[in-house]
């Protein structure tokens, strides 16, 4: 399963071939949630480096929206 943390609510379309949910918590709780995660996916930034920093887990930055990542990759995870 894959957990969504964003200000903003993404197109449901991006997700229609994976099992995910998407938070409504706060900022505090999204990051506790993260820190808990197997693998975290997104942008660089100091909320990102502090759950996984916080979490001990690996993460991958995507630093542009051209960036693909196979879901045969993930599913080493």
């Amino acid at each position: 399963t894959f957990i969504i943390c964003s200000d903003e609510r993404p197109p449901n379309e991006f997700f229609t071939n994976i099992n995910c949910c998407f938070t409504n918590f706060d900022a505090i709780t999204d990051l506790h949630l993260l820190a808990t995660c197997d693998l975290q996916i997104g942008p660089p930034s100091s909320y990102g480096s502090w759950a996984e920093f916080y979490g001990k887990k690996k993460r991958i930055c995507i630093h542009s929206k051209e960036h693909i990542i196979s879901l045969d990759f993930l599913n080493e995870f």
